[in-house]
């Protein structure tokens, strides 16, 4: 995320990358809820709820992007726009660090 806002790297290439992370979030977390299921005692901690919000939130920009101004639909969302809320999200994401 401190790439993108920094510039050293685009929009594309940090929306591949993050996808790739959520993908094998996703994957993880799918075994990990087998196993808490085993388990008869479990209680996550609250904070990860925002967090994971967060989560969505990014996953959803980088679905929402289309850098290419003249195919983008109104739900759609430019490079600048992209970077401003993922800049938000890193902010946010300080307080679960």
């Amino acid at each position: 995320m401190q790439n993108f806002i920094a510039g050293k790297i685009d929009a594309e290439e940090f929306r591949i990358k993050f996808f790739k992370i959520y993908k094998t979030e996703g994957d993880t977390l799918e075994t990990l809820k087998k196993d808490f299921e085993k388990l008869e005692i479990f209680e996550p901690d609250p904070k990860s709820k925002g967090f994971s919000d967060l989560m969505v939130t990014v996953f959803d920009d980088c679905d929402r992007f289309q850098p290419d101004s003249t195919r983008r639909e109104n739900y759609e969302i430019g490079e600048n726009q992209f970077q401003n809320h993922v800049k938000d999200a890193l902010l946010q994401i300080q307080k679960y660090l």
